[in-house]
Protein backbone atom coordinates (compact mmCIF):
# COMPACT_ATOMS: atom_id res chain seq x y z
CA UNK A 1 0.00 0.00 0.00
CA UNK A 2 1.34 3.66 -1.05
CA UNK A 3 2.24 6.00 2.11
CA UNK A 4 3.49 9.52 2.63
CA UNK A 5 6.38 10.11 4.76
CA UNK A 6 6.55 13.31 6.15
CA UNK A 7 10.40 13.82 6.88
CA UNK A 8 11.50 17.21 8.94
CA UNK A 9 14.81 18.57 9.82
CA UNK A 10 16.16 21.37 12.18
CA UNK A 11 19.62 22.64 11.30
CA UNK A 12 21.72 24.09 12.76
CA UNK A 13 21.57 27.67 12.39
CA UNK A 14 23.92 28.46 9.60
CA UNK A 15 23.51 25.38 7.67
CA UNK A 16 20.98 25.56 5.51
CA UNK A 17 22.99 26.27 2.58
CA UNK A 18 24.70 22.77 3.11
CA UNK A 19 21.84 20.93 3.69
CA UNK A 20 20.28 22.34 0.42
CA UNK A 21 23.78 21.41 -0.96
CA UNK A 22 23.26 17.41 0.85
CA UNK A 23 19.60 17.75 -0.27
CA UNK A 24 20.58 18.01 -4.27
CA UNK A 25 23.29 15.63 -4.08
CA UNK A 26 20.44 13.03 -2.87
CA UNK A 27 17.10 13.70 -4.22
CA UNK A 28 18.07 12.51 -7.86
CA UNK A 29 19.39 9.20 -6.49
CA UNK A 30 16.14 9.42 -3.91
CA UNK A 31 13.94 9.62 -6.99
CA UNK A 32 15.53 6.75 -8.82
CA UNK A 33 15.29 4.16 -6.23
CA UNK A 34 12.61 1.52 -6.40
CA UNK A 35 9.68 2.35 -4.57
CA UNK A 36 9.98 6.20 -4.78
CA UNK A 37 7.19 7.92 -6.32
CA UNK A 38 7.86 11.31 -4.96
CA UNK A 39 10.36 13.27 -2.96
CA UNK A 40 10.03 17.55 -2.50
CA UNK A 41 11.64 19.52 0.13
CA UNK A 42 9.93 22.71 1.76
CA UNK A 43 12.43 25.03 3.69
CA UNK A 44 10.57 27.37 6.54
CA UNK A 45 11.48 30.59 6.25
CA UNK A 46 10.16 31.50 9.96
CA UNK A 47 12.88 29.16 11.15
CA UNK A 48 15.62 26.25 10.24
CA UNK A 49 13.42 23.87 9.80
CA UNK A 50 13.31 21.79 6.40
CA UNK A 51 10.03 19.33 5.62
CA UNK A 52 10.63 16.88 3.15
CA UNK A 53 7.65 15.22 2.28
CA UNK A 54 7.66 11.84 0.14
CA UNK A 55 5.62 9.38 -1.56
CA UNK A 56 6.37 5.53 -1.46
CA UNK A 57 4.98 2.57 -3.07
CA UNK A 58 5.01 1.10 0.26
CA UNK A 59 6.72 1.81 3.68
CA UNK A 60 8.84 -1.50 3.08
CA UNK A 61 10.30 -0.11 0.14
CA UNK A 62 10.98 3.38 2.24
CA UNK A 63 12.49 1.45 4.95
CA UNK A 64 14.68 -0.54 2.09
CA UNK A 65 15.83 2.66 1.02
CA UNK A 66 16.46 4.15 4.84
CA UNK A 67 18.74 0.99 5.58
CA UNK A 68 20.70 1.86 2.23
CA UNK A 69 21.21 5.07 3.26
CA UNK A 70 22.72 4.42 6.32
CA UNK A 71 25.09 1.82 4.59
CA UNK A 72 26.01 4.48 3.14
CA UNK A 73 26.49 6.31 5.91
CA UNK A 74 24.49 9.56 4.19
CA UNK A 75 21.87 9.84 7.25
CA UNK A 76 24.83 10.84 9.68
CA UNK A 77 26.39 13.29 7.05
CA UNK A 78 22.77 14.91 6.97
CA UNK A 79 22.19 14.28 10.97
CA UNK A 80 25.75 16.42 11.69
CA UNK A 81 24.12 19.29 10.28
CA UNK A 82 20.80 19.53 12.06
CA UNK A 83 20.66 20.64 15.71
CA UNK A 84 18.21 17.49 16.79
CA UNK A 85 17.60 14.23 15.54
CA UNK A 86 15.42 14.37 12.43
CA UNK A 87 11.21 13.38 12.50
CA UNK A 88 9.77 10.90 10.95
CA UNK A 89 5.91 10.45 10.22
CA UNK A 90 4.18 8.06 8.29
CA UNK A 91 0.62 8.21 6.66
CA UNK A 92 -1.67 5.93 4.33
CA UNK A 93 -3.78 7.21 2.32
CA UNK A 94 -7.62 7.29 3.56
CA UNK A 95 -10.99 6.23 1.56
CA UNK A 96 -12.39 9.81 1.61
Amino acid sequence: MPCTVIFELKEKPGNRGALCELLEEFFPVTRGFDGCLSIEAFGNSDDDGVLCVEQWASREHYNAYVAWRVERGDIDRAVQLCSEPPSVRFFDALPA
